[in-house]
């Protein structure tokens, strides 16, 4: 069998249309919630218990698999988490069995989100001081 390889460049306009038709499917695989923009892809849900815990490692499994006869895998290594409630249980997430980082605080779309609600990280930034002329 041969196997005809295609690709867009990366950075096209046309490469982030076609990543978002190939995908489009992804929500229909799982029963988290997803963001997708560009080639980025958020899953996000309320873990309130030990089945939504569960629930949501189930559907990164699937996403897993889902990628994998797609060959498009996502990238381990910028796979990340975040709890959002300090009174939460903290539970930790795979995927393809690899053991996912958990933040306190992340960088996206040049927005700080962190765990806490806070801006500390935004607004320490923009401190100006008035100055008499």
């Amino acid at each position: 069998m041969t196997w005809i390889r295609s690709r867009v460049p990366q950075g096209s306009v046309l490469g982030q249309v076609l990543y978002l038709i190939f995908i489009n499917d992804l929500d229909n695989v799982i029963s988290s919630n997803a963001l997708k923009f560009a080639d980025d892809t958020k899953v996000y849900r309320a873990v309130d218990n030990w089945l939504d815990d569960t629930q949501l490692q189930n559907d990164l499994d699937v996403l897993g698999d889902w990628t994998v006869k797609r060959q498009m895998n996502f990238n381990a290594e910028k796979y990340k988490f975040m709890h959002y409630d300090k009174r939460s249980m903290k539970f930790e997430y795979s995927l393809y069995g690899h053991p996912a980082e958990a933040v306190a605080s992340e960088k996206d779309l040049g927005i700080v989100f962190s765990n806490d609600f806070k801006v500390r990280r935004h607004t320490g930034v923009l401190r100006t001081e008035h100055l008499d002329g």
